[in-house]
């Protein structure tokens, strides 16, 4: 879905998009819930029934200022949100995952936090919230990133490629 669009009927600036297991990883919720308290109606929890998808989806990432991103950690292991939401147009916040920057350019296509560091995560927040031109150059510079080197049909033919390296097919 690597287009670019807007208009997602919401007043928030800051959203987390993605469901929430307490029982799995429960600093998502601790996530969630400080986002809640230090920015009030400016953040909004998006996506916990897993229904948000396809033009909504796009919608939603165009019409945020600031997409916060969270995965469980493990080493080379990132959610798929990352490549959906810049993907989609959003401008990403993702804590730092080791491997991560092998796939995406910390600063140039989102901006990383350290894990659990509430204090520096709401200073990044505040920064592009109110640096525009800034902001606007790394979601724009995800996306085309994203784009070029993460969709589909551009996966399915490496994998392919690596299957037929292997003999496989």
């Amino acid at each position: 879905e690597a287009y670019l669009t807007s208009g997602y009927e919401t007043k928030a600036e800051i959203g987390f998009i993605g469901s929430v297991y307490e029982n799995i990883w429960p600093y998502r919720k601790k996530l969630v819930d400080w986002l809640t308290k230090t920015y009030g109606d400016k953040f909004e929890h998006f996506g916990q029934d897993g229904k948000i998808r396809l033009d909504a989806l796009n919608k939603l990432c165009g019409t945020l200022k600031i997409v916060v991103g969270d995965s469980v950690r493990s080493p080379n292991y990132w959610s798929n949100r990352i490549y959906e939401v810049t993907g989609r147009g959003g401008f990403l916040i993702h804590p730092m995952t080791e491997g991560l920057a092998e796939e995406f350019t910390p600063y140039k296509h989102f901006v990383p936090y350290k894990f659990g560091d509430f204090a520096g995560l709401k200073e990044i927040i505040d920064f592009y919230l109110s640096h525009e031109k800034e902001r606007e150059a790394i979601r724009l510079a995800g996306f085309e990133y994203c784009k070029a080197n993460y969709t589909y049909q551009i996966r399915v033919r490496e994998m392919l490629r690596v299957l037929k390296e292997r003999g496989i097919v």
